[in-house]
C-alpha cells in the first residue's frame, strides 16, 4: 500500500504526470524543465 502519490504539473504547457515516488517525481520535473525550459511544480497527493 502506498502512502502518497506525487502530482507533477507544468505551469507553461499541459503536461501533467503522477508518480508513486518523490524521487521519480523530482526526476520527471527536472527532465521536463531541462528539456523544455518550463516551470514545473510538484505536489503531494494524500
Amino acid at each position: 500500500m502506498r502512502d502518497h502519490r506525487f502530482h507533477v504539473v507544468c505551469r507553461d504547457c499541459p503536461t501533467e504526470l503522477l508518480s508513486d515516488s518523490e524521487r521519480d517525481a523530482t526526476r520527471l520535473a527536472a527532465d521536463h524543465e531541462n528539456a523544455a525550459g518550463h516551470n514545473v511544480a510538484i505536489g503531494r497527493v494524500d
